[in-house]
């Protein structure tokens, strides 16, 4: 899953370079904090001992998939087809 977000990420950012998208940096911030929740902090917590519930990181990747890519990526998309 970490591969593939972060594949996802990179393409994401460069085909927004790309178009000269005006909200990349913020997409990026976006990216970034998707990566430090999941990764850092769940990361972090296996490490240390601690637990961590597969449902909490399937809420997290749901919402992710509803808000950020139905509503973030549709915004540059929708920016794409008019440049």
């Amino acid at each position: 899953m970490q591969d593939y977000t972060k594949y996802h990420s990179d393409f994401e950012e460069e085909y927004m370079r790309k178009f000269s998208y005006p909200g990349l940096m913020e997409h990026i911030k976006l990216h970034k904090n998707l990566d430090n929740q999941i990764y850092d902090e769940y990361s972090r917590d296996i490490s240390e001992g601690g637990m961590v519930l597969s449902s909490d990181i399937k809420k997290i990747i749901k919402k992710w998939l509803l808000d950020h890519i139905l509503n973030e990526d549709k915004r540059y998309s929708l920016f794409s087809e008019r440049a």
